[in-house]
């Protein structure tokens, strides 16, 4: 982990980088609205959801993911590519 770091809009509580470690880089991203999960849109097409306990890759783009929104009640999730395709995703 890194320290934290002050900036004018708050505190940089960690840092997490694919590209870092050789992986694809990350475009996009957005917090499930009740857990603890992140959806990482890749530039490699794939969906990654991350947490503390679980760890998925969803398949269905074949181009850089660039947007990625839970609904508010957090069972779907919806992903937009370059390809021009939107997946929506039962996370229930």
């Amino acid at each position: 982990k890194h320290k934290k770091d002050p900036t004018s809009a708050g505190t940089i509580l960690d840092r997490w980088a694919s590209n870092n470690i050789g992986g694809p880089i990350a475009l996009s991203a957005d917090w499930h609205p009740d857990q603890h999960v992140l959806a990482i849109g890749r530039q490699d097409g794939l969906v990654e959801i991350v947490g503390e306990a679980k760890q998925y890759r969803m398949v269905y783009h074949e181009a850089t993911v660039r947007g990625l929104r839970y609904t508010p009640d957090g069972n779907l999730l919806i992903s937009a590519s370059d390809e021009g395709l939107i997946g929506i995703w039962d996370t229930s």
